[in-house]
């Protein structure tokens, strides 16, 4: 059987596609960042992730898979390798999320004004302070210039 892909991306993931080819997919649904909820991992977001990724993997005895990531999972994807990189058969970024300078703060923005503000309103047990420090851990804070 071909390797699993693991994408975060429904447009790669498309389950006719995938019966017609054989390949395996599975599409990352970061907590609190997709459709599910689960603890804020504070401290180590990224490894958070990678960390659920490959237990999920473990789980469905899947040893060595391709990631690929859109945006902000291309930061996934090197965590990914970083942390398993003997499973990791092959990595792709694509689209990752960068430099704009007509719009320096882009992705602090939309986490501090929309993404925040929304998981809190569904998630009483989370406020802005700890949204905001998963950002700031995750890397994603605005630019210096701004402060």
């Amino acid at each position: 059987m071909p390797p699993t892909l693991i994408v975060d991306s429904r447009v790669f993931c498309d389950q006719e596609r995938n019966e017609r080819t054989t390949q395996r997919c599975a599409r990352r649904d970061y907590h609190n960042l997709g459709e599910s909820s689960g603890p804020i991992p504070v401290e180590d977001p990224w490894g958070a992730f990678a960390e659920d990724q490959l237990g999920l993997l473990d789980h469905l005895g899947i040893r060595e898979f391709l990631v690929l990531g859109c945006c902000i999972g291309g930061l996934f994807v090197l965590k990914l390798m970083e942390r398993a990189p003997d499973r990791v058969m092959a990595g792709v970024l694509c689209q990752s999320v960068g430099h704009r300078p007509e719009n320096l703060d882009v992705m602090y923005n939309s986490g501090h004004d929309t993404w925040g503000p929304a998981l809190c309103a569904r998630r009483p047990d989370v406020t802005m302070e700890v949204v905001l420090q998963t950002w700031i851990e995750m890397e994603i804070t605005p630019c210096r210039s701004n402060l």
